[in-house]
Parts: structure tokens; C-alpha cells; sequence
């Protein structure tokens, strides 16, 4: 899953267009991935164009 904000990189099945929505105030680099509060296994690296 790849779009103008950054990449998506999981070790499982993680959704992440509420993290898009919020990606154009946050600076490049790597992020934690919360869904309903609970820890997955999974990370959001935003890549800034």
C-alpha cells in the first residue's frame, strides 16, 4: 500500500487511512501503528516527497 504520503510496512493485516488523514502535519520517519488503542505488530514509514 503505497500513495503520496508514505508506505505502509506490517507484518500483518493493518489498515491505515487514519494515519494518512494525520501524515501531512507529522515529519518523515518511522511510526508505531495503533488500531482502537491496542498494539499491533506493524509500523508506518512516511516518506515526505
Amino acid at each position: 500500500m503505497i500513495n503520496k504520503q508514505g508506505m505502509v510496512v506490517s507484518n500483518g493485516k493493518i489498515t491505515a487511512r487514519n494515519f494518512y488523514l494525520a501524515a501531512e502535519n507529522l515529519p518523515a520517519g518511522m511510526y508505531l501503528l495503533r488500531v482502537n488503542n491496542i498494539k499491533v505488530q506493524g509500523a508506518i514509514r512516511l516518506i515526505k516527497e
